[in-house]
């Protein structure tokens, strides 16, 4: 019970310390002050808004292309089914922004269903 306490209290820590946005700098005179509890969390942050980041990153590119399979309902699987490549061929196209006419190339294939 007691442990389940602490990690409740380290979680209220961790939403506090993300609603405030604060951001300790690690140098060698602050670290050594830092207590193994404090630097946990810091590192707990660190990695939320790491992740935050990322998902953010993910979602932003080619956003015209999601539209379209979204709006056709179409999986990530299906496209490349309809292109003739390997799903994970489309997860990797799909994560950094495409040069405008390879995202038009591969809408009107959604959009034709294969048919391009």
């Amino acid at each position: 019970m007691k442990q389940y306490i602490e990690s409740n209290a380290l979680k209220a820590r961790i939403s506090v310390a993300l609603a405030e946005n604060r951001a300790v700098v690690r140098t060698d005179a602050n670290r050594a002050a830092l207590n193994a509890e404090e630097a946990a969390l810091i590192w707990v942050v660190a990695q939320i808004n790491r992740a935050a980041m990322d998902a953010v990153r993910k979602v932003a590119a080619n956003k015209a292309v999601r539209l379209v399979m979204a709006e056709y309902g179409m999986k990530q699987y299906d496209v490349a089914k309809v292109l003739g490549v390997s799903e994970a061929q489309i997860s990797r196209m799909l994560r950094e922004e495409l040069p405008e006419d390879e995202q038009a190339e591969i809408i009107e294939a959604i959009k034709n269903g294969g048919a391009a």
